[in-house]
């Protein structure tokens, strides 16, 4: 995979870091865990499951609110992002 960054200085796009490769897994999630009280059980249980996994490291939250951040950390580490739907904020029909 190619990553390519706006270098201002030259007024062009330049690879970086060249070929980019994405780890298999990494015990990372992201997401915003202020709305946990308006998630389903179903996702709730899952997010608790890497939270306290009963054999496997449990996962570190990497939460700045910026989907951008995100995107780069998840190509970069991998890792997990989530914005699930909850009962404040429903999916869109």
């Amino acid at each position: 995979m190619n990553v390519y960054t706006l270098e201002e200085s030259l007024g062009d796009f330049v690879l970086s870091p060249p070929n980019l490769k994405i780890p298999k897994s990494h015990p990372n999630y992201s997401i915003n865990e202020g709305n946990a009280a308006n998630w389903d059980d179903k996702f709730r249980c899952y997010v608790q499951s890497r939270k306290f996994p009963e054999k496997d490291k449990s996962y570190s939250l990497r939460y700045i609110g910026s989907m951008v951040a995100y995107d780069l950390r998840t190509l970069l580490y991998a890792g997990i992002f989530m914005y699930p739907p909850d009962r404040k904020n429903p999916p869109a029909s």
